[in-house]
């Protein structure tokens, strides 16, 4: 997830209790986490690399903050409060801009399509098509009139 919503409220609230350091690192663990969409292995030497971190330090702040409440591990990976949630919000945000970008489009293809049957192109009134529809009328005309159209006819095609 490149970008993330933040109420900065709820975060200084949520982070009172926390010490400078705690906050340092909570901070971080959450963008680590919404970097990787939410999936983060509890494998604390990965999560220090992540982090820029010492090993040692960051296991003595996981354990800070599990004993917090800012923090868990759930089936091996580490979750932190309000991440979870999140990310499924702008997930689903995302399906639906898209859901409602696909009905957009196909509404604005039927749209074309309707519009086009009916729509005569820019060529609908040349001499050629004319000539074409009066043949159709050929009943209707005397011998004369037929033989200069046919002439005529013949003039303008290739």
């Amino acid at each position: 997830m490149e970008f993330y919503k933040r109420n900065p409220r709820r975060a200084l609230t949520g982070m009172a209790e926390l010490t400078l350091r705690q906050r340092g690192a909570y901070n971080s663990l959450i963008d680590v986490l919404y970097d990787r969409d939410g999936v983060l292995p509890d494998d604390d030497r990965m999560v220090a690399h992540l982090m820029s971190v010492d090993l040692r330090a960051w296991r003595n702040v996981k354990a800070e903050l599990m004993a917090c409440g800012k923090i868990r591990v759930h089936d091996g990976f580490i979750l932190a409060n309000g991440v979870t949630e999140t990310i499924l919000s702008a997930q689903l945000r995302s399906r639906s801009a898209l859901a409602n970008a696909q009905l957009r489009w196909d509404r604005s293809k039927k749209a074309k399509e309707f519009n086009g049957a009916r729509r005569k192109s820019q060529c609908d009134g040349n001499a050629i098509q004319s000539i074409d529809i009066k043949e159709e009328r050929v009943g209707e005309l005397s011998e004369e009139e037929i033989a200069s159209l046919q002439r005529l006819t013949a003039s303008l095609r290739p």
